[in-house]
């Protein structure tokens, strides 16, 4: 006779109709947290009457899912959510589209262009901390979290775009914003209103989606004024795409994944970077010493030198460990399938939670605490391969995890070689999880600039962007 398969794992029961909705909308990072305390490692629970939902919380649980079994799992229900509205661009679809999406794209992210884009980067990088000298001088506090969106999108542009992103932030992140909410809302939803019905969130959302399509459709044009040989849009539009109306949904679907996907996630781990570095004094000191002496003379920095900054690489991905951009991976089964001794039936959704994962105590020690050693190499060997995912893993592993790795080491590089990172006092700061795991209402700090930077000429408060200034600071 075969194995036994049990049919349920262990997991709160909830209430009887609504199951363990309200926990899960009440604090998401405190629901899966405490599941996982309290019930192990595979928690099964329900959302609503009868949907069942596993949450794996280990690395071999999380490898079957990603690796092993890869073929059995689609995307789960944040980005099906998402393919409502977003339509079908690389972060939402599925199956041979999707397989040729990532061939189209991934030459973009070889090595040999990540070296021309890192001089991109520490071009963008240096103006926008030169626009903080000011801000700095005068002891007025920057939301370091915007700052770090507008790098990001700046970085996009200048990149994978080949074109011009000034001036849309103001208009993008909120559209994005308002998609993600959205989408969320419908995941934790007992019956998600039909996209029809003139709901308030609906109208929201697709006044939202307008303003996207209208957002890629001057991208496009701005690309089509100056164009260039390299980068996404000369790919895709060297493909006859943008020829008719069904080419032109078919590129703003793509552009909509390469707008969330590629400047979100980096923002949000840049922002946490400077969040840690700030209530670590000593982790900052010694990631600057190494900086000074990686660049001397105050150099712009090239991407060769991501191999003399290796605590500055330490530094991200122990950010990455305590704030994983991507918090939550989901799956959905295809077909009936066995995760550690249980039965997970077809349809059934999966949650892995990267943020609990990254504090498991069997596989971090001092797991609460912030320890950039933890990935010196000989450590990092002796961890299971699947108890750190900041970038997933398997076939859908993201792809741009070099080039964001090499965006957030030189800009922090520039960052720790100009600043002093300080929190502002009495400054809450939260994680806000969406499908990115953002900073609540952003993240404000203090700069004080090093004596060895050369100081910006008296000007007052009129240099400063309105939004550097603190409500209440003089």
């Amino acid at each position: 006779m075969g194995r036994r398969v049990m049919s349920a794992p262990p997991g709160p029961r909830g209430h009887r109709l609504l199951g363990s909705l309200l926990d899960i909308r009440r604090d998401k990072l405190r629901f899966v947290s405490g599941a996982v305390r309290e019930y192990g490692d595979l928690v099964c629970f329900r959302m609503g009457a009868s949907r069942r939902l596993y949450l794996l919380n280990h690395p071999d649980f999380i490898r079957h899912v990603l690796q092993d079994n890869a073929g059995n799992y689609i995307k789960g229900s944040g980005l099906e959510q998402a393919r409502l509205v977003l339509g079908e661009g690389i972060l939402t679809s599925e199956g041979k589209l999707w397989a040729a999406q990532r061939e189209h794209l991934q030459h973009l992210f070889i090595r040999r262009r990540l070296d021309l884009y890192a001089d991109q980067i520490a071009q963008a990088g240096e103006e926008m901390i030169g626009n903080w000298r000011e801000a700095a001088r005068l002891g007025q506090p920057v939301d370091v979290g915007r700052e770090a969106v507008r790098l990001a999108l700046d970085v996009l542009g200048r990149t994978l775009l080949g074109t011009d992103l000034s001036g849309i932030e103001e208009r993008l992140t909120p559209a994005l914003d308002e998609v993600v909410r959205w989408s969320m809302r419908r995941m934790v939803a007992i019956v998600p209103s039909p996209l029809f019905a003139p709901t308030r969130g609906n109208l929201r959302c697709r006044r939202a989606v307008r303003e996207l399509m209208a957002i890629v459709d001057e991208i496009v044009k701005r690309w089509m004024r100056a164009p260039r040989e390299d980068g996404v849009l000369a790919v895709l539009l060297a493909d006859g795409i943008w020829s008719n109306e069904e080419s032109r949904r078919l590129l703003r679907e793509e552009l909509f994944s390469l707008l969330l996907a590629g400047h979100e996630t980096t923002a949000t781990a840049l922002s946490w970077c400077c969040h840690l570095l700030a209530r670590h004094p000593e982790v900052q000191r010694r990631m600057r010493e190494e900086v000074l002496e990686a660049l001397p003379g105050g150099r712009r920095p090239v991407a060769a030198d991501l191999q003399r900054l290796p605590y500055s690489r330490m530094v991200l991905e122990e950010t990455l460990r305590l704030y994983p951009s991507v918090w939550m991976i989901t799956r959905r089964a295809l077909a009936d399938d066995e995760i550690g001794g249980y039965l997970v039936p077809a349809g059934s959704e999966i949650l892995i939670s990267v943020y609990t994962l990254h504090r498991h105590p069997s596989f971090w020690d001092a797991p609460e605490g912030f320890q950039p050693e933890r990935f010196a190499d000989e450590r990092a060997l002796a961890r299971p391969s699947h108890a750190y995912l900041p970038f997933g893993n398997g076939p859908r592993a993201c792809m741009g995890k070099g080039f964001a790795s090499l965006e957030v080491i030189l800009t922090m590089a520039l960052i720790v070689r100009d600043f002093e990172l300080s929190s502002v006092p009495d400054w809450s700061v939260e994680a806000e999880p969406l499908l990115t795991l953002r900073p609540r209402n952003g993240l404000l700090q203090r700069l004080s600039m090093h004596a060895s930077v050369r100081p910006v000429p008296l000007g007052g408060a009129e240099g400063v962007p309105a939004d550097f200034r603190g409500e209440g600071e003089e």
